[in-house]
Formats: C-alpha cells, sequence, structure tokens
C-alpha cells in the first residue's frame, strides 16, 4: 500500500498505473501534449487466471515455497539483492481518494526497468487479449474538453485530496501572476 500512495504523489517506484475507466485512463494519455499518448488496455478476467498460474513457476515467490496464489508475498524477493524471478502483478486498491476516484490499479513488476506493457504480454501470451491505443498528439485538447464536458473528467476531479486540491490551484492561477 505505501509504495502505491507514494506512486501517487511522483515517487519512483517499480509500480505503473492503470485505471478501469476508459474515461481516466484516456485522461491521463491526453494530459500531457508533449507526445502522442498511450492507452494501454488488458483482459482483466484472463489476467485473472493467466497471472495466477506464474507463481507455480517461481515457489520462492509464496510464503510457503508452495507456488500456491494466494500465499504470494512480494517482498520475499522484489526486494532482494539478487535478480529477483520475472514476476508480474495487478492491484486495486481502495480507501485513498485519488485511486477511487481514478478507478485505480496498479501493476507491479519484480525488477526496475522493466516494461510493463511487455510483462503483461508475456503473462497473456494471446495478443488478442491487450491492446495499445495511440493519442495523437493534435487531439489531446479536443478530448480534455470532451472528457471534462460530457463525462466530468478532469485534473480537480481525479486528485480530490487536499495535496491535489493545492496543485490544481497552483497550476490553474500560475497564468494569473503577474
Amino acid at each position: 500500500m505505501a509504495l502505491m500512495v507514494l506512486r501517487h504523489y511522483g515517487v519512483p517506484t517499480r509500480l505503473l498505473d492503470w485505471s478501469a475507466s476508459p474515461y481516466v485512463a484516456a485522461y491521463f494519455a491526453a494530459c500531457c501534449y508533449d507526445d502522442d499518448g498511450e492507452l494501454w488496455c488488458f483482459d482483466e478476467p484472463e489476467y485473472e487466471r493467466a497471472g495466477r498460474r506464474q507463481w507455480e513457476q517461481w515457489p520462492e515467490t509464496t510464503t510457503d515455497d508452495s507456488g500456491d496464489p494466494s500465499k504470494f508475498a512480494a517482498g520475499l524477493t522484489a526486494f532482494t539483492v539478487e535478480e529477483p524471478p520475472d514476476w508480474f502483478i495487478c492491484a486495486f486498491y481502495t480507501g485513498f481518494p485519488r485511486q477511487d476516484s481514478q478507478a485505480g490499479a496498479y501493476t507491479m513488476t519484480a525488477r526496475f526497468g522493466r516494461d510493463h506493457c511487455d510483462a503483461i504480454a508475456k503473462v497473456l501470451s494471446d495478443d488478442s487479449r491487450y491492446h495499445l491505443y495511440v493519442v495523437a498528439r493534435a487531439l489531446k485538447a479536443e478530448i480534455l474538453v470532451v472528457l471534462r464536458e460530457q463525462h466530468g473528467i478532469w485534473r480537480g476531479s481525479l486528485f480530490p485530496d487536499s495535496a491535489g486540491a493545492a496543485n490544481t490551484a497552483g497550476l490553474v492561477f500560475a497564468n494569473d501572476r503577474v
């Protein structure tokens, strides 16, 4: 849980943010104007099935060395000095205002620098179970307008806590300074 909170405040981690909401995902794919955005999707029920099987090949990732997915513990291998097994997990967490407003989930890899999209492709193996949509830079401003006007998705709705509100206000009023 601590890594999830740290990630939401911009601390570098081995976590990648996802959302169960296509509107929220579209917002984050469109909010930075520098380059084209990426919006990845994957078949969550298939991930649930396929993801559970990976622990059988790495029993050392489970509390009793059984490979039982219900006994997986990231801390057994994720923070070791040696190169850990190449596992990949997706987790949902509720009870944190930003997480709840963003319908958020996280993926985590055992190894730093691991591309999460490659990792989920490896777990799912069938390329019909995941897809990348490219959000063209030229369309981003228009997408953000539609998301806000038609779906109520904007920075203020996605960062509802006091730190998010303060940051949003700073961005909004930055241009009004004399």
